[in-house]
C-alpha cells in the first residue's frame, strides 16, 4: 500500500507545476453506481487482484460521486451493511473511498473503529488510513495519543493526521516521538510534517485535494490530481484522448 501511494504522490508532484485549482471530475471517469449493491460490486472489484489497474485512483473516482454513494460507503465500512460482513476486503475498499471523501460527518463512526490492534486489522487499519487525510481540528487529541503508540506504522499514520490538523506547537512532541527512528522514510515524513505544521491548514494538502472539503463528502480533485487521474482514465479507455 505504501509503495502504491508513494508512486501516485511522485506523479502528482511531477504534474503540480502550477497552483492546484479545483476542477470537476468528468463524468466519463466516474463509475456508474446507482445503488448500494452496485457500490458493493465496485468495491469488491477494487480489492480483487487484477480487476482494477489502480485501486487507489479508482476509489477516488467513486468518492467523486458524492452522496448517496459516500453514505453507503460509510455504512459498509462501519458494518451496518449486513450482506458484506463476511467480506472484510469490501469494507477495506469502502475505507479507501472514505479517505478521498473527507466527509466530516463520518469522523465519529470511523474514529470508533480506528483502535489499533483492538479490532480486526482490516477494520482499524482501514479506519486509520481514511482518517489520515481528514483536516479537522477535532481529531488533534486522537492523533496526539497515537503519536506515542508502540508500533511505528501507527505512529507514522498519526503523524500524517496530525500534520493536517494541528499547528507548530506539536513539533517538539513529534521530534520526541520519533527521536529514536533511523528509518529513512520516518525521517522524511517527520520533516514533511514539520514543514506542513507551519503553513495554513487550507494549503497543506492541495496536491490531492481542494479546500475546503465538500460538506457532503464529494471528492473534488486538485488540478494536478485530475490531470493524473485523467491519464489513467484515458489509458483505460473510459475517456477520450485529447
Amino acid at each position: 500500500m505504501r509503495a502504491r501511494l508513494s508512486s501516485v504522490l511522485v506523479l502528482l508532484l511531477t504534474l503540480a507545476s502550477a497552483p492546484a485549482l479545483a476542477q470537476a471530475m468528468p463524468a466519463c471517469a466516474q463509475p456508474a453506481i446507482r445503488t448500494k449493491a452496485e457500490l458493493i460490486a465496485a468495491l469488491r472489484d477494487l480489492r480483487r487482484e487484477g480487476r482494477v489497474a489502480n485501486p487507489d485512483i479508482e476509489s477516488a473516482f467513486i468518492a467523486s460521486l458524492g452522496q448517496p454513494v459516500v453514505g453507503w460507503a460509510l455504512e459498509i465500512a462501519t458494518d451496518t451493511a449486513l450482506e458484506v460482513r463476511t467480506d472484510p476486503q469490501v469494507r477495506f475498499a469502502a475505507f479507501m473511498v472514505l479517505r478521498y471523501a473527507r466527509w466530516r460527518a463520518a469522523v465519529p463512526p470511523i474514529t470508533r473503529l480506528a483502535q489499533p490492534f483492538a479490532r480486526p486489522w482490516v477494520e482499524w487499519q482501514g479506519a486509520l488510513h481514511a482518517l489520515s487525510t481528514y483536516p479537522y481540528p477535532e481529531l488533534v487529541p486522537f492523533w496526539r495519543e497515537l503519536l506515542h503508540f508502540p508500533r511505528r506504522v501507527v505512529r507514522e499514520t498519526a503523524l500524517r493526521g496530525l500534520s493536517l490538523t494541528s499547528d507548530a506547537d506539536d513539533i517538539r512532541d513529534i521530534r520526541e516521538a520519533f527521536h529514536r527512528e533511523d528509518d529513512a522514510w520516518s525521517r522524511h515524513i517527520v520533516g514533511r510534517a514539520e514543514s506542513l505544521l507551519v503553513q495554513p491548514v487550507a494549503v497543506r494538502d492541495t496536491i490531492w485535494f481542494v479546500w475546503p472539503p465538500d460538506p457532503a463528502g464529494r471528492f473534488v480533485p486538485s488540478g494536478s490530481w485530475l490531470r493524473m487521474g485523467m491519464e489513467f482514465a484515458r489509458a483505460a479507455g473510459r475517456c477520450a484522448s485529447q
